[in-house]
């Protein structure tokens, strides 16, 4: 479990996602793979991810029989992880619609990604919240808008309290969250052991460079958890797989039915009989009877109960701590089903930060035009930002850099760039999208003269008038503003004209335009990827040279004086010739504001 306010490092292994590659996930980078392999490696064959699957068995059997058997409506899901296929929310409500369900991670990808699906579910929220600080879970006040306290709750601690180390008081911290919670709350709890596989300590020591490292405990270790608790269900702690009541069906492995032991967690579900203690925990910084007031009945539940208004006092957009993560402007319905043009984009890139929607329309570009002519358009497109921001850096002093419509985070970003040139530069990258906004929040975490902001293009004025934004590029100076390969996902009726210059309006004399543009100019056939895109949330609109150099406004263009195909302008020794597959999809240029 990483610490909060950890910068995000793809290099070190993540609990969370070592987790997901387990479960066959996508959202793991190569040091997560690397380290889970470790971790294969030293148990027998299959035996990890057996044990990652009877985990989520025994989570999904345990909700169910909440749900059914003793009537639980309320659940409190603490460390939930990448969200996977019957999620909590998903299994309790399949049951009781009105089951009410809180998940709690820290992990900005997790928040981001169970943001968006919980998006438009008015009986489901996540909280930005640490285990370790059971206080401030309990005192959260959007928890509150869901959960009534004076009602019983299911606390669900599935794998997560072997990331906390006997330093740290698992015990107390188990203690701290039930002893709120009135009589009839149940907690369930899975824990990874080494009783059944000496193995699984060596195993352990997978996790030693991970956000989190791995604690194995014994039975009767996991049992104290339980002390003063009525066991339900199978009524005792039991191996997952042994975990089941009458309804479940049998296990369909043989060889876990007979050697339960390779699940690698006891597990278990106890009902609190005691009654709730009288001063619940405050957070820090709260007083006790504002503590009090967080922990009474909830609000009533409706359209703005778990996606309310942003509170009175935030500025709009950019980074707010706290409450919004990534900034209070709404945001986008995540449909992994639709095709999303980043994820394509990262996709063509070599990235993996995409869903099979967006794979397959990508595919459907290479169909139309050529994989070696989609990916060398990409490619292009991405080499000319590089030359671009290092011309604008090095050669016209540029210090301050609007990046509009960022992406995902690529190799040679611009403040990359920028600062090898001027350490000194400073840059706001702009985006709306969920998953972008939270790995650009975390690439960026502690990393001065640098922010992202939560924007749409389409609404220029919120970005030039953004607080946070001003706050950090001084607008009576010159800025330079990049809007690389998004403008033709605007229709014209959007009038993107309109938009770039209202963009520039705000920006002083010896600010900059950089603009690259999808075209068909060259590629006659590219009119046929337009229609790959129909099916996208965006859509593609190609542009002649004629209407793409329109978008400057009449600005004058900077060398060589007018707009070329990304490899003709300023082209590196080994940058690829417009010849080259893709080097003349695209047409490119900057401009100076007199």
């Amino acid at each position: 479990m990483a610490q909060a306010g950890d910068a995000f490092r793809p290099d070190v292994p993540n609990t969370a996602r070592m987790y997901d590659y387990y479960l066959g996930g996508k959202d793991n980078y190569p040091a997560d793979r690397e380290a889970a392999e470790r971790v294969i490696a030293l148990m027998p064959a299959g035996l990890v991810r057996t044990a990652a699957a009877q985990n989520r068995r025994f989570l999904i059997r345990a909700v169910r029989y909440l749900a059914e058997e003793l009537e639980i409506r309320q659940f409190l899901d603490i460390g939930t992880g990448l969200p996977a296929m019957n999620s909590v929310h998903q299994v309790a409500q399949s049951i009781a619609p009105d089951s009410r369900v809180v998940y709690v991670d820290h992990d900005p990808i997790v928040l981001a990604h169970s943001r968006d699906l919980l998006h438009g579910n008015d009986r489901t929220t996540i909280i930005g919240r640490d285990l370790r600080e059971p206080a401030g879970i309990l005192a959260d006040p959007d928890l509150h808008e869901l959960l009534d306290f004076s009602q019983p709750v299911a606390v669900l601690l599935v794998a997560v309290l072997h990331f906390i180390a006997d330093a740290d008081d698992p015990e107390a911290i188990v203690s701290a969250l039930m002893d709120p919670l009135p009589p009839g709350s149940c907690l369930v709890i899975s824990h990874f052991t080494a009783d059944s596989n000496a193995q699984a300590s060596a195993a352990a020591q997978g996790y030693e460079n991970a956000t989190s490292t791995l604690h194995t405990r014994h039975r009767s270790e996991v049992v104290r958890f339980f002390s003063g608790y009525e066991m339900v269900g199978p009524g005792s702690v039991v191996w997952a797989p042994q975990w089941r009541y009458a309804v479940d069906e049998p296990e369909d492995d043989p060889d876990i039915a007979a050697h339960p032991g390779r699940s690698l967690s006891w597990c278990g579900v106890g009902r609190k009989v005691s009654p709730a203690s009288p001063e619940p925990l405050s957070a820090p910084g709260l007083s006790g009877a504002t503590a009090k007031a967080l922990l009474g009945a909830p609000t009533a539940l409706g359209a703005d109960s778990a996606g309310s208004a942003p509170s009175a006092g935030l500025q709009p957009g950019g980074y707010q701590p706290g409450r919004y993560p990534y900034g209070p402007a709404a945001y986008p319905e995540l449909r992994p089903d639709i095709p999303n043009v980043a994820r394509m984009y990262d996709y063509m890139l070599g990235g993996k930060d995409n869903y099979p929607a967006d794979r397959a329309a990508a595919e459907r570009t290479f169909a139309v035009l050529g994989e070696d002519v989609v990916r060398g358009t990409v490619e292009q497109n991405r080499q000319f930002l590089v030359r671009a921001v290092r011309y604008l850096a090095a050669d016209l002093g540029i210090r301050q850099f609007l990046d509009v419509g960022t992406g995902l985070p690529t190799m040679n970003s611009v403040h990359e760039v920028t600062r090898q040139v001027a350490p000194d530069s400073r840059v706001v990258y702009v985006d709306n999208d969920p998953v972008v906004l939270a790995h650009a929040r975390d690439m960026l975490n502690a990393l001065p003269g640098t922010m992202i902001a939560n924007h749409d293009l389409r609404d220029p004025a919120s970005i030039v008038s953004d607080g946070q934004i001003r706050s950090l590029l001084d607008f009576g100076q010159p800025v330079a503003v990049l809007l690389i390969a998004i403008l033709h996902f605007l229709t014209d009726a959007e009038d993107p004209w309109g938009l770039v210059s209202d963009l520039m309006s705000a920006l002083p004399s010896g600010s900059c335009l950089v603009i690259s543009h999808l075209t068909a100019d060259h590629y006659a056939q590219a009119e046929r990827v337009a229609a790959v895109y129909a099916d996208t949330a965006q859509g593609l609109h190609l542009r002649p040279r004629a209407a793409i150099e329109s978008l400057f406004g009449g600005l004058p263009l900077l060398p060589p004086g007018r707009l070329v195909y990304a490899a003709d302008w300023h082209p590196d020794p080994d940058t690829l010739p417009a010849s080259a597959p893709g080097g003349s999809s695209l047409w490119c240029g900057a401009a100076r504001k007199p």
